[in-house]
């Protein structure tokens, strides 16, 4: 891992929290790993490993409410991901949202959000710093809200990793934030379909105040965690709509932009992960071709701020396609600035989730499992025919989402 992960100049080794790298460091990583030909081994599903651990994960707030009620419990997923031999692991943050106190049962006596403490039990009422649901919040409040939840759900990661020391220590952690779709229900994330909860017909998505409260709130504060050195990469997964992929980027400009009283700030590094769509191959689930997600969000606008475009909660099967897609139109005969952008392959792991009961049926045996796929994705694709000259023609990120364990990533850890 040490190859991968070598600290910069600006790297305080005695430092017990991430390095602080920028985008041009993270892609100068990237690329000396695709310069060898390895792969950046990323984590699995951090819900289903909590899951296994015995944490009910019922709830609005999903894993941001096991970061907060059992800390302890988190941490022991995290140590399992970068025991595993994980490059780069996600904290649990997915669902962090500002109103957070209008949500009920976050707490089984009062209905308030539990903080972190020492315990892996959630502290009394009397210890929460949050309103009663209920309660209307300033875009402010809301901002603060989620530095404060996202801050607590990296230091899990953080402390979980600099415990192990070795070469776990030089693994990076990124934020997982969720798209809008992860908040409407009824599988918003994989169709894309805002009309019920925010978009009236003919709205464009970023004229929508709803909408784009939702992402100033949560990328405002992830950029504040960032400054503060919580993380080393932002990662907007499981995103449905290739306008919704453009306006996050723009708004993390934007907001690094005016930050520090006009000043600017540091931009975090950014990777946007795409559902796809469940009939046609090779596209998002908002209908473009991966070619075309590819093409327009590695346009010069987001060199500063990109660093991997991906595909992730989707069937193994489907993921043969976005890499002919990419293949297809990164250039051929030499290296282009498009192959500074890593892909980033995170599928299910091949079960079939069930919206009715809220539940996975098993998966199809006759099927290849998650980590078969990506092995047999990585023999056909990654080495010789998407190649240039006999390099990969992009640095690749494998990983896993739903249901995958750490089981899974350490199996794909054994091929870099």
């Amino acid at each position: 891992m040490t190859d991968f992960m070598e600290r910069d100049d600006r790297a305080d080794s005695s430092s017990s929290g991430p390095r602080h790298r920028g985008v041009v460091m993270c892609k100068e990583l990237f690329r000396r790993r695709r310069l060898r030909g390895k792969i950046i081994v990323l984590d699995g599903a951090f819900a289903t490993e909590c899951q296994r651990l015995g944490v009910n994960i019922d709830h609005p707030l999903w894993g941001v409410f096991a970061c907060l009620a059992y800390p302890d419990v988190c941490a022991r997923v995290h140590q399992g991901y970068f025991e595993a031999g994980c490059d780069v692991v996600t904290c649990g943050s997915y669902q962090l949202r500002g109103d957070v106190g209008r949500l009920p049962g976050l707490d089984a006596n009062a209905g308030v959000v539990p903080v972190l403490g020492a315990s892996s039990e959630p502290r009394t009422p009397a210890a929460c710093p949050y309103p009663a649901p209920g309660t209307a919040f300033t875009l402010q409040e809301e901002t603060s809200r989620c530095q404060v939840i996202l801050a607590q759900c990296a230091q899990i990661a953080v402390r979980a990793r600099n415990g192990l020391g070795g070469t776990a220590h030089e693994a990076m952690i990124a934020a997982s934030l969720g798209p809008f779709g992860c908040t409407v229900g009824g599988g918003g994330e994989f169709t894309g379909d805002y009309s019920a909860a925010a978009l009236p017909p003919g709205m464009a998505l970023r004229e929508c105040e709803t909408i784009l409260r939702f992402h100033r709130t949560r990328l405002t504060a992830a950029i504040a965690c960032y400054r503060e050195g919580l993380f080393d990469m932002l990662l907007l997964e499981t995103t449905p709509r290739l306008d919704e992929a453009l306006l996050m980027l723009r708004l993390v400009k934007d907001i690094c932009a005016a930050g520090d009283s006009g000043r600017g700030v540091p931009i975090p590094p950014v990777i946007v992960s795409f559902t796809l769509h469940p009939s046609r191959a090779g596209c998002v689930a908002s209908g473009e071709t991966f070619a075309t997600v590819w093409t327009e969000l590695g346009k010069p606008e987001f060199r500063d701020v990109l660093v991997g475009i991906g595909c992730n909660c989707c069937d193994p099967a489907g993921v043969d396609a976005v890499v002919k897609e990419v293949v297809r139109c990164v250039t051929r005969d030499a290296i282009d600035a498009t192959s500074e952008i890593a892909l980033a392959l995170y599928p299910n792991s091949g079960e079939v989730y069930l919206s009715d009961t809220n539940s996975w049926g098993a998966r199809d045996e006759r099927a290849a499992t998650h980590v078969t796929s990506l092995h047999q994705l990585l023999e056909k694709f990654w080495l010789p025919s998407a190649s240039v000259a006999g390099v990969p023609c992009v640095p690749l990120i494998v990983g896993g989402c739903c249901r995958t364990t750490a089981a899974d990533v350490r199996a794909l850890a054994a091929w870099k």
